[in-house]
């Protein structure tokens, strides 16, 4: 039937067929004679076909994500968007959510503008088939939906994704408090509260991790110029057991005297630049000007040339 279909100059329904039946060499033949408007309604076809040529079925194994990103059919509907709309390719895969998984991925490495209209859709798939890709997407795209996103990882218990999308939000207490309390993770706590720069996150963290340890410890050591390791000391109660406290004290001492040093030597640099610098400006103060007889003075207002006579010198300022 392809075959009759191609004699009867019907290429839409030659396409079908030859999809249908996994024809070799039937995507080349579309880009080499043009036949995009004919496949345009064909997304799902083009993707089994692709399935197909990898040895999927339906469910392929997604360790073959970028296998299947680079296969024919997909990189056909993604190169051609002028002539197969995106919006008319994600309503036929709509009811085969792992092709659409595959094809907005690959859209997002060619244009990430063009899936745009669809980023919640995407939070959705990538959540669902792959959630290790979720977070790099959550951070390039800037066109989904804070609360939808947040829900979705809600549901699916996304730890780090919730974090992301709640600093992004601006509850950075609410992100804080998932990295103490779910993923009791200091390292990353420390560097959440430096890449935010908010002090009363510093605070919300010195007041919890006053009677943990672990925290304590962190802080005292990880904390650097952002915190103050008095405060966090005087926070400690009087019977807390801290494993490691001598140490971390010790590293603490010996940061403050690096810093007290730095700051005696960028001192001392600092005055030997004022001190030649002030040598430089004394030496121009002093030195000759050279001025024009026609000049006006300006305590006499009158030509250099006209000067009283007995005037010797001259002294411009």
């Amino acid at each position: 039937m392809a075959f009759l279909y191609d004699r009867l100059n019907q290429p839409s329904k030659s396409l079908r067929c030859h999809l249908e039946l996994f024809t070799d060499g039937i995507l080349s033949r579309v880009r080499r004679e043009n036949l995009f408007d004919a496949i345009r309604d064909k997304a799902e076809l083009v993707l089994c076909y692709d399935d197909h040529s990898l040895g999927l079925d339906r469910d392929g194994a997604e360790v073959l994500l970028q296998e299947r990103c680079e296969s024919d059919g997909v990189q056909l509907l993604t190169d051609n968007t002028d002539a197969i709309p995106c919006a008319s390719v994600v309503k036929q895969l709509v009811d085969t959510p792992e092709h659409l998984y595959v094809y907005l991925h690959t859209l997002l490495t060619k244009d990430a503008h063009l899936g745009a209209p669809f980023a919640d859709l995407q939070v959705e798939l990538y959540a669902e088939y792959n959630p290790e890709k979720l977070l790099n997407f959550l951070r390039i795209s800037t066109y989904y939906s804070f609360d939808k996103a947040l829900e979705i990882c809600e549901e699916r218990n996304l730890v780090l994704e919730m974090v992301f999308i709640l600093g992004r939000m601006g509850d950075n207490h609410r992100a804080l408090m998932l990295i103490i309390d779910q993923l009791r993770d200091v390292p990353r706590a420390i560097e959440f509260a430096k890449e935010q720069n908010d002090p009363e996150l510093w605070n919300d963290l010195v007041m919890y991790s006053r009677d943990k340890p672990e925290f304590i410890i962190g802080l005292l050591e990880l904390g650097g110029t952002h915190t103050n390791p008095t405060k966090v000391i005087q926070n400690i109660p009087p019977d807390l057991q801290i494993p490691g406290i001598r140490r971390a004290l010790t590293n603490v001492l010996h940061d403050y005297h690096l810093q007290v040093e730095l700051c005696t030597d960028c001192k001392h640099v600092l005055e030997g630049d004022c001190e030649l610098l002030s040598d430089g400006l004394r030496r121009l103060q002093h030195q000759g000007m050279e001025v024009e007889c026609d000049q006006m003075c300006l305590v006499c207002q009158l030509p250099l040339e006209n000067m009283p006579a007995g005037s010797s010198n001259v002294l411009a300022f």
